[in-house]
């Protein structure tokens, strides 16, 4: 598995928490969603590039959260516990890497369907590697 994946991996395990909230089960996709997708639902995308040490990498996470009505008050409330699970948390990755994200910022994506209320929020992503983190 790359480090990518593994990072992936990481982060949707830490949304895996969004099941308990007040928003009920929601299904997680990486990429893109299915076309007959029960809403609300999040689309994660993520790239990723080496950073600025060799133990280090950066990248960009993007949630697209998508919920049904024109109303941004369910969105909203999604977007504020996917800030509370990210938000500078460390997570520890199977191989014992660590991974912290940093909410950038948020918006309003306008949809085609005015029956569709569609949120996206960027984050940034830092992964160290395990054998850098016990060589400190």
């Amino acid at each position: 598995m790359r480090v990518t994946e593994k990072i992936a991996k990481t982060l949707i395990n830490g949304l895996s928490g969004l099941a308990v909230t007040s928003w009920g089960t929601m299904a997680v996709y990486q990429s893109w969603a299915e076309r007959e997708s029960v809403f609300p639902y999040i689309v994660l995308t993520w790239t990723f590039r080496e950073g600025i040490h060799w133990g280090r990498r950066d990248g960009t996470l993007i949630i697209d959260i998508f919920t049904k009505g024109n109303s941004i008050i369910e969105a909203e409330g999604i977007r504020n516990d996917i800030v509370e699970l990210l938000d500078r948390q460390i997570f520890d990755t199977d191989e014992g890497g660590r991974v912290r994200c940093y909410f950038d910022n948020d918006g309003i994506i306008p949809d085609e369907n005015p029956e569709v209320c569609h949120l996206s929020m960027d984050f940034t992503v830092r992964f160290w590697r395990k054998w850098f983190i016990e060589k400190l």
